[in-house]
């Protein structure tokens, strides 16, 4: 008999499926925690922000930034947490890391704040969401390049050169052209 997919396929989307729920089942279970010890989504907001209220210091918001920052694991943390006197003499390469952690880092506390937010207010409406420019699409998908070939153990391509080309991109994406 013929299989439409491998065995190989079969086991992969089993293992996505399985790790996926899991997933959402931890995440819910550690929003419903901290919602039990008394933080509100406003506890995980930035003092700075403009959008949102926020309860939480500026060293709590950086604590728990940190937090976040560390499960992420030991290389990454080392890179997140340098002085920004020793960031400056980075590479491209590695300053590019460093804010693809921070951008992974802010996404995890906003995610939080957002299932805490819907805990509180479970009957909120949902504000429409604002559409997403094509700039703000090309930032995400070449930073999701970059994401790519780092991990990457074995390129069988250039990664420096790589890696520079999407740097690039991002600083062309940034200068404001006039017609």
């Amino acid at each position: 008999m013929n299989t439409l997919i491998t065995s190989a396929e079969k086991t992969a989307l089993s293992n996505y499926a399985k790790t996926d729920s899991k997933c959402n089942r931890t995440l819910a279970n550690i929003i419903l925690e901290i919602h039990q010890s008394g933080k509100r989504a406003t506890d995980y907001r930035s003092p700075k922000s403009k959008q949102y209220t926020s309860t939480a210091t500026p060293e709590q918001y950086v604590e728990r930034k940190d937090a976040l920052a560390f499960g992420l694991g030991a290389e990454a943390y080392k890179i997140y947490s340098a002085p920004k006197s020793i960031v400056k003499d980075w590479d491209d390469t590695k300053k590019a890391k460093r804010k693809a952690i921070q951008q992974d880092v802010g996404t995890y506390i906003d995610r939080i704040a957002n299932k805490l937010d819907s805990l509180e207010n479970p009957n909120k409406e949902k504000a429409p969401t604002p559409p997403v420019s094509d700039i703000v699409k090309m930032r995400e998908a070449i930073n999701k390049a970059l994401k790519i070939a780092e991990k990457d153990e074995t390129p069988t391509y250039n990664l420096e050169a790589l890696t520079k080309c999407l740097n690039d991109a991002q600083r062309i994406l940034s200068v404001r052209c006039t017609k």
